[in-house]
């Protein structure tokens, strides 16, 4: 049946709101009058029970996908969401916000496809005089952004072996457009490469090779891009032997800031020991500076380590060990990585 209602219920507890319990539902259609078009609406509510009573947070989505648009085969998928805000003795001011996403998807062949999405937000805060509210925002950190998006694939890897390819390849494109005419509190634009190539090695085993780029700067009114947005290396699924996030720029606290370039070259040979087992020796090189103009050799660091994979009906679950090198004067060291799915 295309037709379906779910309903969902859990309970939490917060030192600050002692008691809460979560409560969602959905109804849909896969598949409205057979011609493949889709329906959501789903929405959840957390709120707080027996020491007080009330609302904690609202959250409503529709969504509708348009299967053929213009005679083609172009999928268009919306998203609406409204989130009400909620008042309560903790908050005296409510949040009432409003997003907009839409997708559209072109299937080039089998393997390529390009999708476009648009993203319209809007927020307000409401209870509070202006000042108040603006006070609130920059204390919460809320933006508003704005965003049109470009990413083209092209896939080559088996339909049944994406988890662990042998052969093929995964190549992406991606452009993002923040702010600017589109209007909101950020204008950024952020790009990024990524290639990665599978080949066999030996009999069984198998070679992986990454190459990924990334770039954002910030223009117009905005003068640097928010840290969300900027590129962060480090950790199990891109330069081993550094914690997460710790390869790059850092603050005055020295907590990782992210950059806003990045190069990564990832290369691992993969091979089963017993059963469903395999091991994996790797070397991850990559560099991540705050300004593209710092892009220099100099900047770039080298791991060296090796890993174990349990190749699991969900996929890969692995752990790996990096060790950092002394190249270019980062201190020498390592890390473990327990993880799910392969790096790359």
């Amino acid at each position: 049946m295309p037709k379906y209602v779910t309903v969902g219920a859990g309970a939490t507890q917060e030192i600050e709101r002692d008691f809460l319990w979560s409560v969602s539902g959905a109804l849909g259609n896969r598949n409205i009058n057979g011609t493949g078009r889709k329906m959501r609406l789903e929405s959840n509510t957390l709120f707080q029970a027996f020491s007080q009573w009330g609302f904690v947070k609202q959250h409503f989505d529709f969504s509708y996908t348009e299967p053929y648009l213009f005679g083609f085969r172009m999928p268009l998928i919306t998203t609406f969401t409204y989130e009400p805000g909620v008042h309560s003795l903790l908050q005296d001011y409510r949040i009432e916000t409003i997003r907009l996403d839409a997708t559209l998807v072109r299937e080039f062949s089998l393997w390529t496809r390009l999708a476009i999405s648009g993203t319209y937000e809007q927020f307000r805060i409401s209870g509070v005089d202006s000042a108040k509210a603006q006070q609130y925002k920059e204390e919460l950190g809320l933006n508003v952004d704005r965003e049109i998006s470009l990413a083209l694939e092209t896939d080559t890897r088996p339909l049944l072996y994406k988890f662990n390819p042998s052969s093929g390849s995964l190549t992406l494109y991606e452009l993002n457009y923040v702010g600017g005419l589109l209007g909101g509190d950020n204008s950024f634009v952020r790009a990024v490469f990524s290639w990665s190539k599978y080949n066999k090695f030996t009999s069984n085993g198998v070679f992986a090779s990454r190459i990924k780029l990334g770039w954002v700067t910030a223009f117009g009114k905005s003068t640097e891009v928010p840290t969300k947005e900027r590129f962060y290396l480090g950790g199990a699924y891109t330069v081993r032997g550094f914690s997460e996030n710790a390869l790059g720029p850092v603050d005055a606290l020295g907590d990782p800031a992210g950059g806003e370039a990045i190069g990564l070259m990832n290369l691992e040979l993969r091979k089963p020991l017993f059963w469903q087992i395999w091991g994996s020796t790797f070397i991850d090189c990559g560099y991540n500076v705050a300004d593209i103009k710092e892009v220099s050799f100099r900047h770039v660091a080298v791991t060296l380590g090796a890993g174990i994979q349990w190749v699991s009906p969900v996929g890969p679950i692995r752990v790996d060990y990096g060790r950092r090198t002394n190249i270019n004067d980062y201190p020498t060291g390592g890390s473990f990585h327990f993880s799910i799915l392969y790096a790359f």
